[in-house]
């Protein structure tokens, strides 16, 4: 039987002082006083290509951040902040407590890397970790 690798868990720590960037792939493609819309270039699998010939496909996909979207993503876009930062801002901003502006907070972040549009870079593992 072949062993799965298992995924040591991310501590807190190193998580509170992940960097969170804007992902350089995204390229503005319009700005407005209360929206940014982006666009990301897609890679496209040897099928899709193959349709590609007969049928134009779109080799790129579109997003439209308003409200706290647009408001987060220019926060991230003028510097790159810190996760434990960004919480802090976010307490400050709705006066909500660390543990409801952390869950939303990462809710907000992680739906924004899943779409390409930022990236979130973990710093190193403590020494005491890589030795076990």
């Amino acid at each position: 039987m072949a062993k799965k690798k298992q995924i040591k868990p991310i501590s807190f720590e190193r998580q509170m002082n992940a960097t969170v960037r804007i992902n350089n792939a995204a390229v503005l493609d319009a700005e407005g006083e209360d929206y940014i819309q982006l666009k990301i270039k897609l890679r496209h699998g040897i099928f899709a290509k193959i349709i590609n010939v007969i049928w134009k496909m779109q080799d790129y996909k579109k997003h439209l951040l308003t409200g706290f979207n647009c408001e987060l993503y220019r926060l991230i876009k003028t510097e790159p902040i810190r996760m434990r930062d960004l919480i802090q801002w976010f307490i400050d901003r709705e006066k909500l407590s660390f543990f409801e502006a952390r869950t939303l907070m990462m809710q907000y972040v992680g739906n924004m890397m899943q779409r390409a549009l930022i990236a979130v870079e973990l710093p190193p593992e403590e020494a005491e970790n890589e030795a076990e």
